[in-house]
C-alpha cells in the first residue's frame, strides 16, 4: 500500500474569522507533505502545528488557499478581504467526498478521550470500518486486530473507555485509526501519557507502519523521540514552517531552534561535541542511546 501525500499551497487559516476577535493560526503555508517515512512536526504551543494537522483531513478547511489530498481531491478556497485588508471568513466548502478523504488520512487528536464515545472499547475502534463499509464482523476483526497492535487483547474489549487510564485511552484512540488501514496517520502527541514501555509500544507500531509503506506525520514536543524517529523535521513559528530538512541539518539552525522555544536532543549534542573532537560520528545513524553507543564503538574499535 503505497504512503499518501497532502500540498498546502498559500494556505492561511484564521480563527474567528468572521469576527473581531479573529487569530491568524496559519500564515502563507507551502509544503507538501507525506511519503518521507516519519515526518515531525515541532514548534513551541500556538506555533500552529495541531491547526496544520487537522487541515490535512479537512477537520478544518484554509481561510484562503489550496490544500489537494490524496486520491487527487482539491479544494482551493479564494481570498476574500475585508475593506481594511484583513482576511475575511470564506464561504462554507461542501466536501463530498469526505469519507474517502479520511479514510486515506486518519487523525488522532491529542486529547484521546475527544474520539472515545461508545459503551465498549471494541465498538468504539470498529465505528471506522463501520463508517468505511466493513460488515459487522469484518470491523470486529479489525478492531481485534488494532487493538492487538497496541498491546490491549480481549480483556479490553467489553470495557468502557471511559473507566482506562489516560495511556489506555490513548492507545484505544490509536486502534481506532488503525483499524481503518488509512495511507496515512497524523498523530498529535502520540506517547504523552504513556508510560516508558507504553511509549515504546506505540513507537514500534509506528515503524512498523512506515515499514509498510503508510505516511506518518507525528507531532510531538518531545525533542528525543523527534530526532530519533525523523526522516524529515518540519519546524513552526507563528504559523509559518521556518525550518524543514533532515534533523541533523534543522538542529543546526542554532539561532532559529532557540526562538521557536525547542531544546537540541540529546544525541544531537553529544554528537556534535564527539565530532569536535575528531570521531567521525555519522548523524544519521547516532540519532538515539543505541545509535551513538554504536557508532562511538565503530569510531574507537574500527
Amino acid at each position: 500500500m503505497p504512503g499518501a501525500e497532502v500540498t498546502f499551497s498559500g494556505v492561511s487559516y484564521c480563527y474567528d474569522a468572521s469576527s473581531s476577535l479573529r487569530k491568524l493560526a496559519l500564515d502563507d503555508i507551502d509544503l507538501t507533505v507525506g511519503d518521507e517515512g516519519f515526518t515531525i512536526l515541532c514548534g513551541r504551543t500556538g506555533s500552529g502545528k495541531s491547526t496544520l494537522a487537522q487541515h490535512m483531513n479537512a477537520l478544518l478547511t484554509p481561510t484562503v488557499g489550496k490544500i489537494t489530498f490524496p486520491g487527487g481531491f482539491v479544494l482551493d478556497v479564494p481570498v476574500r478581504r475585508r475593506k481594511d485588508g484583513s482576511l475575511k471568513a470564506p464561504r462554507r466548502q461542501r466536501i463530498r467526498c469526505w469519507k474517502e478523504l479520511r479514510k486515506d488520512v486518519g487523525l488522532v487528536f491529542q486529547f484521546p478521550e475527544d474520539q472515545l464515545f461508545r459503551r465498549h472499547v471494541i465498538e468504539d475502534v470498529m465505528v471506522g470500518p463501520l463508517n468505511f463499509g466493513a460488515s459487522e464482523d469484518e470491523a470486529r476483526r479489525a478492531a481485534a486486530e488494532a487493538l492487538a497492535e497496541v498491546g490491549l487483547g480481549e480483556s479490553f474489549f467489553e470495557r468502557s473507555p471511559f473507566e482506562l487510564s489516560g495511556g489506555e485511552k490513548r492507545r484505544v484512540a490509536l486502534a481506532g485509526v488503525f483499524a481503518f488501514h488509512p495511507r496515512m496517520l497524523v498523530l498529535d502527541e502520540p506517547t504523552v501519557g504513556l508510560d516508558p514501555l507504553g511509549a515504546k509500544r506505540v513507537v514500534e507500531c509506528l515503524r512498523r507502519k512506515v515499514a509498510s509503506g503508510v505516511s506518518v506525520v507525528l507531532i510531538t514536543h518531545d525533542m528525543d523521540l523527534a530526532y530519533s524517529l525523523a526522516d524529515r523535521l518540519i519546524v513552526m513559528e507563528a504559523g509559518k514552517v521556518v525550518l524543514d530538512g533532515k534533523p541533523w541539518e534543522v538542529f543546526q539552525a542554532g539561532e532559529i531552534i532557540h526562538r521557536a522555544g525547542l531544546l537540541p536532543p540529546k544525541a544531537f549534542v553529544y554528537t556534535r561535541y564527539l565530532r569536535s573532537l575528531g570521531l567521525d560520528i555519522d548523524p544519521a545513524v547516532a540519532r538515539d542511546a543505541e545509535g551513538l553507543a554504536a557508532e562511538l564503538g565503530r569510531c574507537i574499535h574500527g
